[in-house]
Parts: C-alpha cells; structure tokens; sequence
C-alpha cells in the first residue's frame, strides 16, 4: 500500500493533492501534473489541500534557494501558499478565476480560502486553505480539510471517485482519514446499527490513492533534490 506509485485506474471524479512542508508540496504537485501529461489522467476536478500553517525556518530556507535558481513562485508565507505555487508553476495555470474567503483574520487557525483557476481552460483546479476544526488550539489537519473540502468546495456526493495524491509514509494514516471524514458520512444508515448493516457498495469510492516515491525528486520540473529530506507529512 505505501509503494504504489501509479493509481489504479487514469479516471476520477476528482484528485487531491495533500499539503504538507515545501519540498513535499512541490514533489505532490509536480507528480499529479505529470499524470496528467504522461498517463492522461482525467479528473472533474483537481483541489489542492492545505492550510494557514506558517512556513518553517527550513521552509523560508528552501524557498530562498529556489528564488536563487530562478523559479518564480510568487508571495509564500503559508503551506496553501506553498501549494498554490507548485500547481501554478507545473499546471501553468494563468489568473485565479473565482475566490471566496473567509473566518476570523485574529485567528490564523479560523480563517479559510478557496481560489479557483481554469485548467484547460474547462476544468476547475481549487487551492483550499482549510480552517481548523479547533481553530483556537491548533492549525487544521488533514481531516479537517479532507471535511472543508467536500463540504464547501465541490459538496462530495455518494458514489464520487476520490484520487488521494501524497507521500509515501503518510498514505496509511491519510487513507484511514479519508475513509472516516469522506466515506462513513454517506453511509445510508446511520441509526445505531454499526458498519455491519450497511451497504459499503454506497459509500463515496475512496480505494484509490498514489503515492509519491522516493526517488521521485530525480524528476521533479522544480529540481527538488537539492532540498533536505524531511519527516513531517
């Protein structure tokens, strides 16, 4: 399950690519644009998932150096910036075409962003910064906006196929959140009877997910080698 580099099938309702530090924004992003090139890898929609988390130290670093190589990533203070970066660079997505914001500007942790950007000139392609379900304690978590997507941003439906784009040590715990936050809520009953007495066939179909390998960097459009390894998701 942690190795598989492809998904299982190039067709999908939608994609999403999950944020995390710099390096693995850029390596995600660049990996799901190549599926699309390569393997012509059909999506409804793509939605990059991130949050209002501040950059890191190492991050700033990381970034400086590739500014120092030329890239052009624009403003990035955040992980949703970071991200939006990496999908405008390898999608060549052009001006946002529709923005919606809101929360509580006091409280990072609250506050929440959806930009949208034409690709192909047909499909959407959303960069989410999701709010946080505990805003006043923490930053928001893959759960959190796995739940911000599908309820604001494309209102998942049952039987939606969900292509998860992430990095390889992080697909069992990200998959197991998807199952709860995307899946379990359609369940056609949810009257006390448990997951025994309950057509699975209906849940939104979230078997599919890719992840980024190791030595995906050697590829990657942005050069990624010459960043440091991380261990944060």
């Amino acid at each position: 399950m942690v190795n598989d580099t492809q998904p299982a099938g190039y067709a999908y309702d939608n994609v999403l690519i999950l944020g995390s530090l710099l390096r693995n924004c850029l390596l995600r992003s660049s990996f799901t644009a190549r599926l699309v090139r390569e393997h012509n890898l059909v999506a409804g929609e793509i939605a990059a998932l991130g949050s209002s988390r501040p950059l890191t130290d190492m991050e700033a670093a990381q970034l400086s150096r590739l500014r120092q190589r030329d890239y052009q990533l624009g403003e990035v203070s955040t992980e949703a910036d970071a991200l939006e970066a990496a999908v405008r660079h390898e999608f060549g997505l052009g001006q946002v075409i529709e923005q919606d914001c809101g929360g509580d500007d006091e409280h990072p942790g609250r506050s929440w962003r959806v930009r949208t950007y034409g690709l192909d000139g047909r499909r959407p392609l959303h960069v989410v910064s999701a709010p946080s379900g505990d805003g006043a304690r923490r930053r928001a978590n893959t759960a959190d906006t796995y739940r911000f997507w599908a309820e604001r941003v494309v209102r998942l439906q049952p039987m939606s196929t969900v292509l998860i784009v992430t990095s390889s040590i992080h697909v069992p715990f990200q998959a197991a959140d998807a199952l709860r936050v995307l899946a379990l809520p359609w369940l056609p009953d949810r009257g006390g009877r448990g997951l025994s007495g309950a057509p699975l066939r209906r849940h939104a179909r979230l078997g599919d997910r890719v992840a980024v390998p190791p030595g995906d960097q050697r590829r990657s459009a942005l050069d990624a080698r010459s960043l440091p390894e991380s261990g944060q998701q």
